[in-house]
């Protein structure tokens, strides 16, 4: 009898243990995957509309009222109405936000778990909405656990603006470059923006 009981014991203490063990997994579980949710919310300025984003939350909800929130508090330090502010995107995937400022005053985001997608959607965003997009390159950033991936590299050919960039993963990104009138070259940047250098290394307009 004494044997029964001492093993009935051992048996509940390691239902216990391993009770505790799945306690403790599944709560690390559920936090990675709920706290993931972001948000942007905007306003209107004179310049154009202001912007504010709160990443890395619970609930999508959460993240509404987060960016809300920071769109209140920041809408005077930037001369936009708090009274304007609203809920412009939002997403419960980890994932990247990108940002692009159009001419015209305006934003157009991309959400993705890809990094350049992200950047590519939001461009396309604001390309289709004809507001003049853009003079900027996008602003960038994720829910807040990830990190750039490691660069890759290129091989971009065109002919004239028609431009392909092959990425040494295989991905082919087609794109309508800009192009230097000093030497009819092509800048290789996908956004279509002519910063930086162009193909033979001449800078814009000169």
């Amino acid at each position: 009898m004494q044997s029964v009981t001492l093993s009935l014991r051992i048996i509940a203490a390691e239902v216990k243990y391993f009770i505790r063990i799945a306690l403790a997994v599944g709560l690390l579980l559920t936090h990675a995957v709920a706290h993931a949710a972001s948000a942007i919310a905007t306003s209107e300025t004179a310049e154009g509309i202001a912007y504010y984003w709160c990443t890395d939350k619970k609930s999508v909800a959460v993240a509404k009222s987060c960016a809300m929130t920071s769109c209140r508090e920041g809408a005077s330090r930037d001369g936009a109405s708090a009274g304007g502010c609203k809920v412009f995107a939002s997403d419960k995937r980890k994932g990247w936000w990108a940002i692009y400022h159009a001419d015209a005053g305006g934003i157009a985001a991309g959400f993705s778990p890809d990094r350049q997608e992200a950047i590519e959607t939001a461009y396309q965003r604001c390309e289709r909405d004809g507001t003049g997009c853009p003079i900027n390159t996008a602003e960038v950033f994720s829910d807040g656990r990830l990190t750039p991936p490691t660069p890759q590299r290129w091989v971009t050919r065109c002919v004239n603006a028609n431009c392909v960039r092959t990425y040494d993963d295989g991905r082919r990104v087609p794109f309508t470059a800009c192009i230097n009138p000093s030497t009819r070259s092509a800048f290789d940047n996908v956004d279509g923006s002519c910063a930086g250098f162009d193909m033979t290394g001449h800078a814009n307009w000169m």
